[in-house]
């Protein structure tokens, strides 16, 4: 059972490349996908080679932002960016699909975290027709996404007032 959808940007969740003009529109189907994966409670992120603030500009340009917890923006490696996302959502990796255009980056993730299911970019829009992401819809389900965030902000205030306490 996935819990959580790691997406890339180029190419996968979007066509184009986001740092060569900037002009990138998102796949076909792709606000369909992503609603109905939410509405199921399958919380999803993002591990992209694109500078962060213009890829939070241009997720929220394209009024799709608020789908991602725990994005991860860098030139490292796929694989420990899905790492850290598992790490910061208390998920284990087993429960996590990713999903990219690029065999390179589909080949490191499943050769060092063969538990994650990897899928291609043009498999996108059958994505919510396969077992794995299959649920029953709950009310508690379908609120997993805005759970998650309220967890988040309480654990980044308290962060923020112990450093602030500290001094």
């Amino acid at each position: 059972m996935i819990k959580c959808l790691i997406w890339d940007l180029d190419d996968t969740l979007w066509q184009g490349t986001l740092s060569e003009n900037g002009e990138v529109k998102l796949r076909p189907g792709i606000r369909e996908v992503l609603r109905t994966l939410d509405h199921r409670g399958i919380l999803q992120s993002i591990a992209s080679r694109n500078d962060p603030d213009q890829a939070s500009q241009k997720l929220a340009e394209l009024g799709i932002d608020h789908f991602f917890l725990y994005p991860q923006f860098g030139w490292g490696s796929k694989t420990d960016s899905i790492r850290k996302i598992a790490q910061e959502m208390n998920i284990n990796t087993d429960a996590l699909a990713f999903i990219d255009d690029n065999p390179y980056e589909r080949y490191e993730v499943s050769t060092y975290l063969p538990e994650v299911n990897v899928y291609e970019a043009d498999d996108t829009a059958e994505l919510p027709e396969l077992p794995e992401f299959q649920f029953v819809i709950s009310e508690e389900s379908s609120k997993r996404r805005q759970q998650m965030m309220s967890r988040w902000v309480r654990n980044t205030f308290r962060k923020e007032s112990t450093s602030i306490s500290d001094k």
